[in-house]
């Protein structure tokens, strides 16, 4: 017998091949030489040269310039020697330069050591003087200049200026600025400091003059320590002045429009004699720049602590009022009880319409008034405001807080203070006044809320309110709402009612920011930094929404966790928070808030942060995997998360709710690479189905055979941001051997009647020739066989009709022709014309067990009688890959 091998047809038998397979993968000093030049520049440009015999070494250069303060600062690139015995004031003649000097510090200060000297260096015209002993200027003049500076390294000054403005230091000459400073003042049993016109006078005919003190301490009990009508005076450092006399020259501590303590603490004891004032204003001069006010300034971080038996201003006509203390600024001023009535008084004189006064008490300031009567307001306009966490206490011997006219518009403003105290002996407190119900003078603002108390006199509480924002109109005994939140008429009646006030923000936590970060599929790290004003906190609130239209609304949050441990952390200022929270939703958007509770209550919601968590794999799988094919196909997680219902409260939570909610996945790829690094790989579009188009599913074609791939995806969520996606292990396929169909079939098969049969009941039965017709599976692939076509290839086939099963008539040429694939599994099939329609199966051959299988022929031929015919017909074999 003749085989044929692979795909070929021969003979009788036609081999047909439909292979229609596809398949996806988817995977030190230095001394001068005298012939080098010293320059030294001074305000009169002097050049002084050096005694060589003195044997001091100067440095190579040393350069002085203008400060805006109009002392000078010395940069030095080399060691000074100096001494302390007057300088010399010979000539020395170098051979390269005349040089002309005087020995000075290292910071070029001249060292002083008597009165005598001092007034030869001021003539002059130096500037920078540091005293090595205790001078006594005694009743002689020393007239100052335009950037003196005057240090008293740690010592003493005496005078006695008596009533002479020209003794002692004085100041003439316009805009002009001097500087006293470490000095000790007069003894401290208050004599060695006589007279008026203050330490440095200030000449009353020249103006715009500073006179700046710096860390002095002053004794004297006949004397005046501040004197510059026209101009400002300035008190930095630590400054001491102890004015407790009763001599003639006991007046005013200050005689100036101006007062600002810029830096440190200064502290006044006034016991004065004579005067009505404390700080006595009256320059109306047009080029004082502080003319017709008085101004009191205490700067940032700087603290002005006064003691006084006499009015705290005491102004010569009714100037405009000024008191400001910046942030973190402390001003107390205590009155000692007098019986003068003007020397009982804040303000002096009674004010009039066209002046204005203003108390300006910024944040975080502390003030304290001790005073004995009302602050004379009168008929003047202004404003008495105390801002954000500032302090104040103000008590009252005799009286209200304000003494006003009727018909003024002056306002009290509380702004986010923190606390303020009010308590005088007056009914109403306050003792403002207004002309009209539509005036508003009161101004109650809190950022959270305030706590109103009102008292009966100094401890009998009479009750308690909270206010946000109030603004009333006060007359008197009488509170009136004019807007914002509206008061009950019992709370307007507390006021009323009171002789002591005190106002005292509720200041729960603020919240400073809040930040998302770390976010994963399911998890995400949330923080919030709050200032919680001096309480720890007691919970810290973290929330998620699944839309902004919800946030602000708590039974509206979708997940709520609380944190209330903060053992060992001190959280009473300002404090960063931290949680992660878990069981997210994956591809979804949140808008994450938090609130903050201390012991005065909780914040407000905070601003909304949006945020997504990332996509995720819920599993991907590789199927179909052939020589040059694969399928990829996989689930992106959405929509397995839960959340919580907080609808009917946070106390009744309904837990475990399944999300709907999860984003839509916007792209999706998938990346194929024999290489686990993906240094260089495939990639192709896979098709997504499912409502979040979390299914995707690629055949892949065109792979090499018998090769491992390996396989990520590459997904774009709601947050726009592409993800690259694998699972752990990373997934991988090795692909098959190359598929190949390779049948072996015979080329011809022969069937017949046996003559033997004649005359018995199996006349006509049809046999094969041959035991040997096998179809045997050669290839690598498995195949189904079938017959697609039967064809009549002689006369005797085409004169032969061919039957199914026993239909035909005996005595008729009618053939019934079975085929029989006989092997694991048996197939039979009648063989007709009709097969080229409706292809038959005879066979399953696989690469194992059923390679082959054996062709047989039977059924019946209904003329055994007759003449013996040779039918020929051409069988049609198909052969197809078993995917």
């Amino acid at each position: 017998m003749k085989k044929l091998n692979r795909l070929v047809t021969l003979a009788t038998i036609l081999l047909f091949l439909v292979n229609s397979n596809s398949s996806l993968i988817v995977n030190a000093s230095e001394r001068i030489n005298f012939s080098d030049k010293i320059t030294i520049t001074e305000s009169d440009s002097t050049e002084e040269s050096i005694d060589e015999s003195s044997n001091d070494s100067v440095s190579d250069s040393i350069e002085m310039s203008e400060m805006t303060s109009n002392t000078y600062e010395t940069t030095m690139s080399s060691e000074t020697i100096y001494d302390t015995k007057e300088p010399s004031s010979s000539l020395i003649e170098s051979n390269d330069d005349m040089l002309k000097t005087e020995l000075v510090r290292e910071d070029a200060y001249w060292l002083v050591d008597t009165a005598t000297q001092l007034r030869t260096y001021l003539s002059e015209g130096k500037k920078l003087f540091r005293l090595t002993k205790n001078i006594d200027l005694a009743q002689s003049g020393f007239k100052l200049s335009d950037g003196v500076v005057i240090d008293g390294n740690g010592y003493k000054i005496t005078y006695s200026k008596a009533g002479s403005y020209n003794t002692g230091f004085y100041l003439e000459e316009n805009n002009a600025t001097v500087t006293i400073k470490n000095a000790v003042i007069g003894n401290t049993d208050g004599s060695g400091s006589v007279g008026y016109y203050g330490i440095v006078t200030g000449n009353s005919t020249y103006s715009n003059m500073t006179i700046i003190y710096d860390g002095i301490s002053y004794y004297s009990d006949s004397g005046q320590p501040l004197y510059n009508p026209n101009g400002a005076i300035i008190l930095r450092g630590n400054n001491q002045f102890i004015q407790t006399g009763r001599g003639l020259y006991a007046q005013e501590w200050a005689e100036t429009n101006y007062i600002e303590i810029e830096s440190g603490r200064t502290t006044v004891n006034h016991d004065a004699y004579s005067i009505d004032g404390l700080i006595y204003s009256y320059s109306t001069n047009s080029n004082n720049p502080y003319k017709d006010t008085t101004q009191i300034v205490v700067r940032k971080d700087a603290s002005f602590d006064v003691t006084t038996n006499r009015a705290f201003i005491y102004s010569s006509a009714s100037f405009d009022q000024k008191i400001t203390v910046e942030e973190n600024g402390y001003l107390s001023v205590k009155q000692t009880d007098v019986s003068n009535a003007t020397r009982k008084r804040f303000i002096y004189p009674n004010l009039n319409n066209n002046s204005t006064v203003t108390f300006d008490f910024q944040k975080k300031s502390s003030v304290n008034l001790s005073l004995q009567l009302p602050i004379q307001i009168k008929d003047a306009k202004g404003s008495f405001t105390v801002k954000e966490n500032a302090k104040l206490d103000m008590t009252i011997a005799s009286g209200p807080m304000f003494d006003l006219s009727s018909n003024n518009q002056f306002n009290l403003n509380l702004l986010d203070p923190k606390k303020v105290d009010f308590s005088g002996t007056a009914q109403g407190t306050l003792g403002l006044l207004a002309n009209s119900t539509a005036v508003e003078n009161v101004s109650l603002l809190a950022s959270n809320r305030m706590k109103v108390e009102s008292y009966s006199n100094s401890s009998a509480k009479l009750g308690t309110f909270d206010a946000t924002e109030a603004r009333l109109n006060a007359n008197g005994t009488v509170y009136r709402n004019l807007g914002g939140e509206q008061l009950s008429s019992t709370n307007l009646k507390l006021l009323g009612s009171s002789y002591r006030l005190v106002f005292e923000s509720i200041l729960v936590p603020k919240i400073l920011s809040t930040k998302v970060e770390d976010q994963t599929d399911n998890s995400a790290k949330l923080s919030v930094t709050s200032e919680n004003f001096e309480s720890p906190a007691k919970e810290v609130k973290y929330l998620l929404f699944n839309s902004l239209e919800d946030t602000g609304t708590l039974e509206k949050a979708k997940h709520i966790e609380n944190v209330t441990d903060f053992k060992g952390l001190d959280t009473s200022h300002v404090f960063t928070y931290g949680y992660q929270v878990n069981g997210l939703n994956p591809n979804t958007n949140y808008w994450y808030q938090a609130m903050v509770t201390n012991q005065n209550g909780r914040s407000s919601f905070s601003t909304p942060v949006a945020f997504s968590t990332l996509p995720t794999l819920e599993h991907i799988h590789v199927r179909e995997i052939r020589d040059r094919s694969a399928t990829i196909s996989g689930v992106l997680a959405s929509d397995t998360g839960v959340w919580t219902d907080f609808s009917n409260g946070e106390e009744s939570p309904i837990l475990n709710n399944p999300v709907d909610y999860g984003g839509v996945y916007q792209a999706v790829a998938i990346d194929y690479s024999e290489n686990n690094k993906f240094t260089t790989y495939e990639s192709v579009t896979p098709t997504s189905t499912g409502n979040k188009n979390e299914k995707f599913s690629y055949e892949l074609s065109g792979l090499t055979p018998e090769t491992t791939y390996y396989v990520r995806v590459r997904v774009t969520g709601v947050s726009g941001e592409e993800i690259v996606l694998t699972e752990l292990p990373i997934t991988q396929f090795t692909t098959g051997i190359e598929e190949i169909i390779d049948v072996e079939i015979p080329i011809e098969m022969a069937f017949q009647t046996k003559n033997k049969d004649l005359e018995t009941v199996e006349a006509g039965q049809i046999y094969s020739q041959s035991d040997e017709y096998q179809v045997v599976n050669k290839g690598t692939v498995p195949v189904q066989v079938m017959v697609s076509n039967l064809n009549k290839k002689n006369e005797d086939a085409g004169s032969i009709q061919l039957v199914s099963d026993d239909n035909g008539q005996f005595g008729e040429d009618s053939l019934n022709l079975k085929l029989f694939g006989v092997g694991k599994t048996s197939y039979e099939t009648d063989l007709t014309e009709s097969v080229g329609d409706n292809p038959v199966l005879i066979g399953d051959l696989n690469t194992t067990d059923q390679k082959e299988f054996q062709l047989d022929f039977g059924g019946k031929f209904f003329n055994p009688l007759s003449p013996m015919l040779t039918p020929k017909y051409l069988m049609t074999l198909k052969f197809e890959q078993v995917k």
